[in-house]
């Protein structure tokens, strides 16, 4: 029976957060740096200019001005230039943290790792017997539920990780399990592929 431990959804949740998250911040940023800010350094242009215009009674004759021109009766401080370049630096940031959680999101979609009888194969395209496995690297297993798998085939030679944080953590140990079990004791334990 085939075990197949396709990617951890959690993960992938984490990921599609990252983007949500990372785009709305670069999104917000760009709004505030392009309209936001300068809109506001317009208005207290505008109050600043209009209280130098109206000397003597300006209080009551801007608020009859701002009610009719839907604008604040009290504006708000004015950002510096360097607040305004500081939002597209933080938008510039939040949209290359959005390029590399959709790069993570999408290298989700569709992946998985198999064990078919003596067979592992994964879904970008690697397929090995358990006859050509030269190592299973357990060194980080214990501690972080990683292991590689390296194998050899003619002169070729490669290997996959075995993962139960961005795998499914039961199938991914079920893989794992099976191959020590399966595997020569001298292709099992810490240390890179050797034979």
């Amino acid at each position: 029976m085939a075990i197949r431990a396709r990617v951890n959804r959690s993960y992938f949740l984490k990921q599609t957060a990252g983007v949500v998250l990372c785009a709305g911040a670069g999104l917000y940023c760009l709004y505030d740096g392009l309209y936001a800010y300068p809109e506001r350094n317009r208005i207290h242009e505008q109050f600043e200019q209009f209280k130098l215009e109206h000397r003597s009674d300006w209080s009551s004759a801007w608020i009859e001005h701002a009610r009719k021109n839907h604008l604040p009766i009290e504006p708000l401080e004015p950002k510096s230039q360097l607040s305004i370049q500081a939002q597209f630096i933080m938008a510039a940031l939040s949209f290359a943290g959005f390029g590399f959680f959709a790069i993570a999101a999408g290298w989700c979609v569709g992946r998985w790792i198999e064990l078919d009888g003596d067979e592992l194969r994964t879904s970008s395209g690697q397929s090995f017997k358990m006859s050509e496995i030269t190592k299973l690297d357990t060194e980080r297993w214990a501690d972080k539920g990683i292991a590689f798998v390296h194998y050899e085939q003619g002169s070729r030679t490669g290997r996959i990780r075995l993962d139960d944080y961005l795998y499914d953590a039961v199938m991914t140990k079920q893989i794992y399990s099976r191959l020590e079990a399966s595997l020569p004791a001298d292709r099992v334990g810490r240390g890179g592929a050797a034979r």
